[in-house]
């Protein structure tokens, strides 16, 4: 074996971690306390945080703000101010005051939060006894009790698992407080190697507990922990630590796991919850860009008229020399204009609306509470209200060009149903799927469910096959026992309800009866465990070592069989498998694994038999017509191992597990020694159903004018049905298919023959629809950093003139080097849409990122800017509240310099009346309580009535083309949006109006 593939890799910028278990008195003071800070400010008058310094300095870092404060400096040096010394500082303070006022309210609401949570009490280990302490007074290497009883079961910080009420050590946690993930998750307790001389854990004892610990040092990953446990000199007596044995703070006590005791890794804000609050990448909206470029805009402006005043009034004060009565012979004309101009960028100053951050800010949160109060867009199946993360981009709703797509849970319900499988050169199930009728539609052929009328069908488990079993009611009979190849069904079956790491937990029915329960890190795995529940091969339990299967047999008593379980590998989105090392009741050891069929059939062993060959191609055509049918496909494979191959390979697994730094890619290495020369043994099918009123959104939005590509890890096949099922493709659509076996030289030729065919189609009728298909694979030619920039330049104009776009076969950084490719080459407004942690990196990447509260957690939710249910509120998010984002912003922009530059253009022509003096035409407060009134006025009267758009039903199935054809200079039109605001320049017109107005308001 290729011990190499170990090798230590860089660790982490900062030192690890290391600290001796009891030491209170030196720990303490090594690491920070327990206690946590969320709040920004303090009352502390010498402190750095201070509230008074710390608001003023983050609201001066707006230029519009220094810009008034040089101004209200201006004015109070005698001699200079026309409209007097407080015009401009008592607005300003206004300003300063109410920001201040809400900044510190919100941060006063973070204070009571934070002492009540550092004020809880725990029971720690400590001085030889058990004692309750203060949270905030827990410190690295502490033992501490967390029971459900105090404090809801919460964990105070970052923890070791030692000891749990629950059999064999293990533990039950909820952590949708963490990560938004609802189901259980299975945690287990520290476990030492066999070898070692100390004496384990004890709850009756803990300070016979003693040992070191090295760990990595403070991050904010929480699905990864690297350490070690150090009790003595000897190898023996180092054990690795794991994320599996991790209690993180943010998550609690779950299922009938009563009370844990563990030890304390990583306290405050050096614990993973408190990494993980830092604020994310700052997005502004091509709005408030734009409105920045016009502030500078018109300051320039701003400068030209004060310089042409002051010119003015040098030659004003020059003529009036020869005017005896205006007692200028003392004066001189350079100087009077040099000063001229300070007076006049006084008088001219609110030019640039003091009131516009305010009164956009203002406008943007109740558009954010409309958002998240419109019950249009509430999902009641799973209580889920659209939530606006962010205010900020509101706005920018309105001006989305592209949208990225995940498929499963996006497009999809992410509920799964066990439809078909295979093993050996047999296909077993029968029924149809929403895609693949779609497809035999398209191809003009009849497709007919094959299962027999009044089929009883379980929830989760759609499968029939007369040949595998037959359920009617309550009665079952498990016809596979008779088939000729029961032998292969019974150990399909088994490995799939082994070979898994779902989580049992017992539950009573409405009539009081037990009822065991399953819960599954992802909702597929839950279907195969449940659908080999139903085909007679139930999964009981397991333990540390142990799993526990109960196997029907054909006199009706089942047996219960136990599998030794040695390791197990998990599923990660590079590996795209999961394995497990186990051996099975005979004593035959084995690695059974499953996982997608490219990474399953890149590492099948060389045929040894015509049988074994025909079984590898048979199955493969079984793959891509499951895949036809718009299923989710897994292989099972298995390879029996020698003893002595397995004891060659665990020293090195161990090492791996154990490492700190590059943890998981010296697991993965080592996975790869092991994971190789497999045999087939099956594949299985699951479907799962498009999202209600998903093809009618699609269809909508792109009548107005969006482009919508869809990126998904799934097969060709697969991706090119749904898309024709979800209306993304349809049959008179050009599609142009990459071939991802094709050499990498090539791809460059075949993106410019594309490009060409393109061209020419879109020449020969510019209403021809053209889409393309293309392979992860291909796209690494395109979008990564090595990639050719010929390469990136043609295939983005190759896509310019697509209506749809597939991406398959995809890993989630190339779904961020797509959106990066499109958002930096063509310059468009993107937005990603997603519901899986492997949707995060194009969620962030997007200027506008949308999560759905699905199956998979809520990791997309929260890295997102807005939260939504399902895929259809998409478009009411986009074309109802992004239409009026857009349009309402844009005219507070608009009215703001609106009203200013008419105001001030009227002293600018007055100054021709008076002799370029610097004369008000206006009384000073009125001009102090000018911004104030009119904006008010404006915030407290919007308009109220609905656009034509809405009133015509178009968010309707059926009724999206006309109503956005007929209505197209009102609608979402990303086709039509020039550097000006358009969507309100037609009303209001800034440019010219103010200009011309102000001339007849001089009296």
């Amino acid at each position: 074996m290729n011990e190499n593939l170990l090798a230590e890799g860089k660790h982490d910028q900062e030192p690890p971690r290391t600290f001796r278990l009891h030491d209170h008195a030196t720990n303490v003071k090594a690491f920070c306390d327990n206690s946590i800070r969320t709040s920004k400010y303090s009352a502390f008058p010498f402190s750095p945080r201070f509230a008074v310094w710390k608001n003023l300095f983050e609201q001066f870092h707006r230029y519009a703000n220094c810009y008034f404060l040089v101004v209200a400096t201006l004015q109070l040096l005698p001699g200079l101010s026309p409209t007097g010394q407080f015009t401009t500082i008592i607005p300003l303070s206004l300003v300063l005051f109410v920001t201040f006022c809400k900044d510190v309210f919100e941060d006063y609401r973070r204070h009571q939060r934070d002492a009540e949570v550092n004020s809880q009490t725990i029971n720690v280990y400590r001085n030889n006894t058990w004692q309750m302490v203060l949270w905030r007074d827990i410190s690295v290497g502490d033992l501490v009790e967390v029971a459900r009883d105090i404090s809801r079961g919460e964990f105070p910080a970052d923890l070791l698992l030692l000891w749990s009420t629950e059999d064999d050590g293990l533990c039950h946690i909820e952590t949708s407080n963490l990560d938004g993930e609802t189901n259980l998750k299975l945690r287990k307790s520290h476990s030492e190697n066999a070898q070692t001389q100390h004496p384990p854990f004890s709850r009756s004892d803990p300070s016979t507990f003693q040992g070191n610990i090295f760990c990595q040092p403070p991050n904010k990953d929480l699905y990864n922990f690297e350490g070690r446990l150090i009790r003595g000199d000897r190898p023996e007596d180092t054990s690795a630590i794991g994320i599996d044995s991790i209690l993180l703070r943010g998550a609690k006590l779950g299922g009938s796991t009563k009370k844990v005791v563990g030890l304390v890794v990583y306290t405050g804000s050096h614990s993973k919850l408190m990494m993980n609050q830092q604020a994310t990448r700052h997005k502004a909206s091509s709005l408030e860009s734009m409105t920045n470029r016009q502030i500078i805009f018109i300051f320039i402006f701003d400068i030209i008229l004060c310089s042409t005043c002051a010119a003015g009034l040098g030659v004003s004060t020059n003529v009036s020399m020869d005017h005896w009565y205006l007692a200028a012979e003392d004066l001189n004309p350079v100087w009077t204009a040099v000063t001229g101009v300070a007076t006049f960028i006084i008088l001219f100053n609110n030019l640039i609306p003091i009131s516009l951050y305010v009164s956009m800010e203002m406008v943007k949160i109740v558009q954010a509470q409309l958002i998240g109060s419109d019950l249009e867009m509430y999902h009641g199946a799973t209580d889920t209200p659209a939530n606006a993360r962010t205010s900020s981009l509101n706005e920018e709703l309105g001006q989305i060009q592209y949208i990225f797509s995940d498929k499963t849970g996006t497009l999809t319900c992410n509920i799964m149903d066990f439809l078909k499988f295979s093993v050996g050169e047999m296909s077993y199930g029968t029924g149809t799927t929403e895609i693949g009728r779609a497809a035999a539609l398209r191809e003009g052929r009849a497709l007919r469910d094959d299962r027999p009328p009044g089929i009883k069908l379980e929830k989760g488990f759609f499968f029939y096959d007369d040949r595998v079993s037959d359920v009617h009611g309550q009665s079952r009979e498990w016809r596979w026992m008779h088939q000729p190849n029961r032998g292969q069904l019974e150990h399909f079956f088994k490995i799939l309800a082994v070979c898994h790491t779902v989580v049992t937990e017992e539950e009573t029915d409405e009539s009081g009866q037990p009822v065991l329960t399953y819960t599954a890190a992802s909702p597929d795995e839950n279907c195969l465990v449940c659908g080999m529940r139903y085909l007679g091969i139930k999964f009981i339990g397991r333990d540390a070592t142990h799993v526990s299967i109960e196997v029907a047999q054909a006199n009706g008593k089942p047996t219960v069989e136990k599998w030794r379980l040695y390791e197990v590998i998990e599923f990660n989105s590079d590996r795209k498998r999961m394995s497990i090392i186990t051996r099975d009741p005979m004593g035959r050891l084995y690695l059974l694994t499953k996982g997608a069929d490219t990474v399953i059939y890149d590492r099948l062993r060389r045929p040894v038999s015509r049988e074994e060959e025909s079984t590898n191609r048979v199955t493969k055509t079984t793959l891509e017509r499951f895949g036809a049918d718009g299923l989710r496909t897994l292989c099972v494979a298995q390879v029996q191992l020698e003893e002595a191959q397995y004891a060659e390979w665990a020293p090195l697994y161990k090492a791996a597990t154990e490492s700190v730094g590059d943890r998981q890619k010296k697991v993965d290495a080592a996975a790869e020694l092991i994971e190789r020369n497999l045999e087939l043994v099956g594949t299985t099918a699951i479907e799962d159903k498009l999202q209600d009123g998903v093809p009618q959104a699609i269809e909508l939005l792109r009548t107005a004018g969006l482009n919508v590509w869809v990126l998904t890890g799934d097969k060709q096949e697969t991706a090119i049905n749904i898309g024709y099922a979800c209306a993304l493709l349809h049959s008179s659509m050009e599609v142009f298919k990459f071939d991802e076996n094709a050499p990498r030289e090539s791809i460059g030729g075949k993106i410019r023959e594309f490009m060409h065919d393109a061209q020419r189609s879109k020449a020969r009728n510019p209403n021809i629809d053209v889409g393309v298909v293309i392979q992860g694979a291909t796209l690494v030619d395109v979008t990564s950093e090595t990639a050719p920039l010929e390469n990136k330049e043609n295939f983005l104009k190759l896509t310019e003139h697509c209506k749809a776009v597939i991406c398959c076969r995809v890993t989630p950084g190339q779904k961020a080097e797509i959106v990066r490719l499109v958002k930096d080459g063509l310059g468009q407004v993107t937005l990603s849409i997603g519901d899986g942690a492997n949707d995060v990196a194009m969620i962030t990447e997007a200027h506008v990122g949308i999560g759905i509260s699905g199956l998979e957690g809520m990791q997309a939710a929260r890295a997102a800017d807005y939260a939504i249910g399902q895929f259809r509120f998409l478009v009411r998010l986009l074309l109802v509240h992004g239409r009026w984002s857009y349009r309402r912003v844009s005219k507070v922009i608009l009215y703001s310099f609106y009203k200013n530059i008419l105001l001030y253009l009227t002293q600018f022509w007055f100054c021709f009346c008076n002799f370029f003096t610097g004369q008000s035409l206006y009384d000073r407060w009125a001009l102090a309580s000018f911004n104030l009134a009119f904006t008010g006025i404006l915030l407290l009267t919007p308009r109220i009535t609905l656009d034509p758009v809405i009133r015509f039903s178009a968010l309707q199935p059926g009724s999206g083309k006309t109503a956005i054809k007929d209505h197209n200079s009102q609608a979402y039109d990303t086709t039509n949006r020039g550097a000006k605001l358009n969507t309100a320049n037609q009303e209001l017109r800034p440019d010219n109006q103010p200009r011309c107005q102000s001339a007849f308001r001089v009296p």
